[in-house]
């Protein structure tokens, strides 16, 4: 009798283990990799992304560390200068997977570096999480373990294009506005322009309220921009959409204004309050141009985007900017995979990170990464003020003021 209940309870423990499940074997320590471009021209913006990388992994580890299965796992961040040089990309890589065990990678804040390094991370199935890159095309590879913050940037024209088209309906712009198009010949510019066009032609509508009448690129770096701008004069637009580097902003708009344009709509694309500063350097007349971001710190009113700030300024004594603060969550996402996964094995993050959807700072409240794995949200549209600020005028639900449809000192 008791060899049966020896045999029962033998029994009893196998088929508890079976229902169980395999064990699952949890790293004492998990490592995410990094390379950013400290030692080029975008040391700065490197510093920035850095900080918000940080800030995410320090916010887990006074926690305990990554829950993963009840368990708490520290986590240890590995960073790399790669210069801004995708020659490089392989090396920093294998130095990263192989010499530093990295499990996961966040990117470069150099978009040359994040293409190359991201086809590496794939053929090594390592998820590969990235703050910097808007350009759709980066993101039509068929990449599967590649993933990035930054919204595309032909929602960029779209979002500007909505605040427009509010005014035009609001009676505040000419109907139909006629809209000039000038953008560096790149992939990012490209997109922009053509968010532009997609939604002047979306619907019949629209087809009547908006005509292009100058559509141009130039190439990057372009340092004489004198021939194209007086094309543009001569288009006589309502509207003048640009899309550019800071650096060609400085000398496209010195040229613009000494050629005496002005439109009633101006915008040079994804910049921020950086312009701003540009009075110091004899740029007068930056008031209402229009900009657009993918956060500002003008969002930290509430709820998550306070935490954020509060934690930021905290930390690095400052307000945060929207470079800090999409590094900050690409690596709270990456993260919330990890602790998602169960087993914080790569494959298992990979399918959290395909099916993300995560309460966030991002404007719009809410992370979720698209059939191409790029993040989705509107931007943030702000327009210089003649007292110096820039304000959020749109979406509606974050904004500040209505913004000034048409700049006043326009005929």
């Amino acid at each position: 009798m008791r060899f049966v209940c020896v045999l029962l309870c033998l029994y009893g423990c196998r088929k508890a283990a079976e229902s169980a499940g395999p064990e699952v074997h949890l790293p004492s320590r998990i490592v995410i990799g990094a390379t950013l471009p400290v030692s080029s021209a975008e040391g700065q913006t490197a510093r920035f992304y850095r900080e918000g990388y940080e800030l995410a992994v320090e916010a887990a580890n006074r926690a305990g560390g990554v829950a993963v299965s009840g368990k708490r796992i520290p986590i240890s961040l590995e960073f790399l200068d790669d210069g801004g040089d995708p020659s490089g990309a392989a090396g920093q890589i294998r130095t990263l997977i192989e010499e530093k065990k990295a499990s996961f990678l966040l990117g470069s804040a150099s978009g040359a570096v994040v293409e190359a390094q991201s086809a590496l991370a794939e053929a090594r199935h390592i998820p590969y999480v990235t703050a910097a890159g808007e350009s759709k095309a980066l993101f039509e590879r068929g990449l599967k373990y590649f993933f990035g913050l930054q919204a595309p940037v032909q929602l960029l024209a779209y979002t500007q294009m909505r605040w427009i088209d509010e005014q035009q309906k609001a009676h505040k712009l000419p109907s139909p506005l006629t809209v000039a198009v000038l953008v560096e010949d790149s992939p990012r510019g490209r997109e922009f322009a053509q968010g532009v066009r997609d939604f002047a032609a979306k619907t019949p509508s629209r087809r009547t309220s908006y005509r292009v009448v100058f559509d141009e690129t130039f190439p990057a770096s372009q340092q004489d921009f004198s021939a194209p701008l007086q094309r543009l004069k001569n288009a006589r637009a309502d509207a003048f959409l640009a899309d550019s580097t800071l650096s060609e902003f400085l000398t496209l708009h010195r040229r613009y204004l000494w050629l005496g344009l002005c439109h009633k709509v101006v915008s040079y694309g994804a910049h921020g309050g950086e312009t701003l500063a540009l009075e110091e350097f004899g740029f007068p007349g930056l008031s209402y141009i229009l900009s657009a971001v993918w956060w500002s710190a003008r969002l930290a009113r509430r709820g998550l985007n306070k935490q954020f700030a509060d934690q930021f300024k905290e930390t690095y004594h400052r307000d945060p900017d929207w470079y800090g603060a999409l590094a900050y969550e690409a690596a709270r996402a990456l993260i919330a995979a990890i602790a998602a996964s169960g087993d914080a094995r790569p494959d298992s993050v990979r399918t959290q990170l395909a099916t993300m959807k995560m309460e966030s700072i991002l404007p719009g409240g809410r992370l979720l990464f698209g059939p191409d794995q790029q993040a989705i949200y509107p931007y943030v549209v702000q327009q210089n003020q003649p007292d110096g600020t820039a304000t959020v005028i749109f979406p509606n639900d974050v904004a500040e003021s209505p913004g000034i449809p048409a700049n006043p000192k326009c005929p």
